[in-house]
């Protein structure tokens, strides 16, 4: 393109320098309309749209946001962990604590317009959200605090990044962070839409569809990790170690393996029809992790595009037990017997129990490829 040729050699430096700012600047500059002004007499035309599109398209290239999926999973704040190591990248935990009930399903529009302001580093909206939530559910925000701060856990050990890289909250002696309200939502959102990376991590996903409509209706690219375990450890879990009478353990493990069920199905035909999913899904298995823990980051880290450096690699080593390492694998997911690793968690159900989960959680059992135990269901 030569806008500026066939006039004085003035006008022509002056138009020359023009249409080079406009081509590095093509977003904030509407650079036609000034050449066409200047050099011609032709009146200014609108944005080009196509330079918006592709400026766009070039800032989301790389991934902006990672949703950190569990599935009511035991040790998923380990896996979190190996994202809050990180420097610049800020880790919001659980954002949907609020509205995480039995009647989660009901929630949907409100359960979104969190995710999306998170996502896009809007935080002055949230207080009102997190004040409708709070009133919808008549949960107590004493431990989560998010009406007192605007996000929720922000004096959680996982919440590194407020003290760290932001400079709102500070650390007291025993690593604890301490922060004083109000936050400035102005500040936190600058410091968010300029941090390599957001993490939003989630406990007990309501419905899989909603990411769908999450990543289908966001410009920021945005990526999924679902961790997932046998549904048997996570009814086991959600129990605690207290004795339940059989009908309170029927009426959990029920509701464990349907969402979890559900949600993995829908998963499966949104990647095998091609859907929204392809390339923005990766499913991790904590009991894979455990057994390597290093080899399992390098995946996820491969799968974000993040380099692993040397100062994760020796947090791996330091806090997670693998099989190889004289303590083994968490109790709550494999432990050595017979030289093999088997699942720590069947010796904590009774043979009555054992075959209701089982019955109850067959399918999710099935679809995610694990061993069933009980003799009358094998």
């Amino acid at each position: 393109m030569k806008p500026c040729l066939s006039i004085s050699k003035y006008r022509y430096r002056i138009c020359l320098a023009l249409f080079i700012l406009g081509k590095v600047l093509a977003f904030y500059f509407v650079y036609e309309g000034v050449l066409h002004t200047l050099c011609s007499s032709h009146t200014p035309t609108k944005v080009n749209s196509a330079i918006k599109q592709e400026f766009e398209e070039t800032i989301s290239e790389r991934t902006q946001t990672v949703l950190l999926l569990s599935e009511g999973t035991s040790d998923v704040d380990i896996v979190a962990e190996i994202f809050n190591q990180k420097n610049e990248v800020s880790y919001f935990y659980e954002p949907l604590y609020p509205l995480s009930d039995l009647r989660c399903n009901l929630h949907e529009s409100l359960s979104l317009k969190i995710l999306r302001n998170i996502s896009k580093c809007q935080f002055t909206a949230l207080a009102e959200a997190y004040d409708t939530a709070f009133k919808l559910t008549q949960k107590s925000d004493k431990s989560s605090r998010c009406l007192d701060f605007g996000v929720c856990f922000a004096e959680s050990r996982n919440s590194k990044f407020y003290s760290r890289d932001a400079g709102i909250c500070e650390l007291g002696q025993n690593g604890e962070q301490i922060c004083r309200k109000p936050f400035d939502l102005n500040f936190l959102s600058k410091h968010c839409s300029q941090s390599f990376l957001r993490v939003i991590k989630i406990t007990n996903l309501c419905n899989m569809q909603w990411v769908g409509q999450l990543l289908n209706t966001s410009y920021v690219k945005t990526k999924v990790i679902h961790l997932l375990q046998d549904p048997r450890v996570t009814v086991h879990h959600r129990m605690g170690h207290g004795k339940t009478n059989l009908k309170v353990f029927r009426q959990v493990a029920g509701q464990v393996c349907k969402q979890l069920d559900t949600n993995v199905q829908y998963a499966n035909d949104a990647l095998s029809n091609n859907h929204w999913l392809q390339g923005r899904y990766l499913r991790v298995k904590m009991e894979e992790f455990h057994l390597d823990p290093v080899g399992m980051t390098q995946q996820i880290y491969d799968f974000i595009e993040i380099n692993m450096n040397p100062q994760i690699q020796r947090w791996l080593f330091n806090n997670i037990p693998t099989a190889t390492s004289d303590k083994g694998p968490t109790s709550e997911t494999l432990h050595l017997k017979n030289n093999d690793w088997m699942p720590a968690w069947k010796e904590k159900f009774s043979g009555k129990k054992l075959f209701q989960v089982e019955t109850i959680c067959k399918d999710a059992v099935h679809r995610l490829g694990y061993k069933m135990f009980a003799k009358n269901l094998l």
